[in-house]
């Protein structure tokens, strides 16, 4: 009898494909009322895979956005990153508490002394190179990592607390180059990309091109940044579908994932989060969970891991009007269906 109430509550709690997008659809117009979301809505559990698209991805509203529009991830770039460096631990290519130093010795002493899981963990306590920097318009690897080598201090003692700078990222990039003598953009889709079936995603470094990007006011974005690690990886929903469909249906890769983020993480201040290697985690109602966000030159994404339920969604638009996003972000975890036991 317990049994056959169970599969009646799944039943209830559990939309179809159909029903599930309708809701997204929904909730978007509720957060959207006036302009509409423009961009593209993932679900992915076990048993199913819902990508939802709406608005155009040109101004003169000719082209509709599909699951084949491609989209910047900005910071959730990081992730992938992060990843990458796991990998050079575990084949013992780098040490989880190297020095910078050894793979830089360019850099200036106080920066040396930095370790690898501390700029993996945003420990670090280096000055972001955006704020270093009179543009973002001239920023590519050469001219942020040029700004890092006139660095002789940090923003507080490196391993005190958890501080946010895109260098870190960057850094970790040159690291996996110096180490492997191979580019950052072969190093993350040899070992990422490509196993995880992300066929069509790429770099911006590479000449990969989102949607432009609008501002909130509906203004162009403008010129990007150029920067690896940090940001710079381009992708279409169903990049994003197949890194989700490995994420919650493989035990391999989700095991390995979560004992590296175990080993590296830290707590923010103040806070139940902890980050490691470019995700942020956390546990609401639901259970525990993994994600990440992206701003940035018109673009906002996120993504958010159930690794206990195995589910797993995402979100990607070139409209980058942050409060809506995240309101609509946060409601799209209550329409998720409840995986089959």
């Amino acid at each position: 009898m317990r049994f056959l109430i169970l599969i009646a509550v799944l039943l209830l709690t559990s939309p179809s494909h159909a029903q599930l997008e309708q809701r997204i659809k929904e909730v978007s117009r509720k957060h959207y009322p006036k302009t509409g979301y423009t961009g593209v809505v993932g679900v992915i559990d076990s048993n199913r895979s819902v990508v939802v698209s709406s608005g155009f991805e040109d101004q003169q509203r000719t082209i509709p956005v599909s699951q084949y529009s491609r989209f910047s991830l900005a910071s959730v770039t990081k992730v992938f990153t992060g990843m990458a460096v796991i990998h050079f631990i575990d084949e013992g290519v780098i040490g989880h508490h190297d020095t910078i130093g050894t793979w830089l010795p360019e850099l200036k002493p106080a920066l040396r002394q930095v370790t690898v899981n501390q700029l993996a963990n945003h420990t670090a306590s280096i000055h972001d190179f955006y704020s270093l920097a009179e543009t973002s318009e001239s920023l590519n690897d050469s001219t942020a990592y040029a700004l890092l080598t006139e660095l002789d201090t940090t923003v507080f003692e490196p391993g005190a607390r958890y501080g946010y700078s895109n260098s870190h990222y960057l850094l970790l990039a040159m690291i996996l180059e110096r180490a492997s003598g191979k580019s950052f953009e072969s190093i993350v889709s040899e070992l990422i990309l490509q196993p995880y079936g992300m066929n069509d995603a790429g770099f911006y470094s590479l000449g990969e091109r989102p949607l432009e990007g609008l501002m909130a006011d509906g203004k162009r974005a403008g010129v990007r940044a150029d920067v690896s690690g940090e940001a710079g990886l381009i992708v279409k929903a169903t990049d994003m579908q197949a890194f989700g469909r490995v994420l919650v249906t493989a035990d391999q890769p989700k095991t390995w994932l979560l004992e590296g983020l175990q080993e590296g993480r830290v707590y923010e201040r103040d806070t139940s989060w902890t980050y490691a290697y470019g995700w942020f985690c956390t546990e609401d109602d639901r259970g525990p969970f993994c994600a990440a966000s992206g701003k940035g030159f018109g673009a906002l994404a996120y993504h958010r891991w159930y690794y206990e339920e195995g589910l797993y969604y995402f979100l990607l638009t070139n409209h980058e009007d942050l409060p809506p996003f995240r309101g609509f972000r946060e409601e799209v975890a209550t329409l998720l269906p409840v995986p089959d036991p």
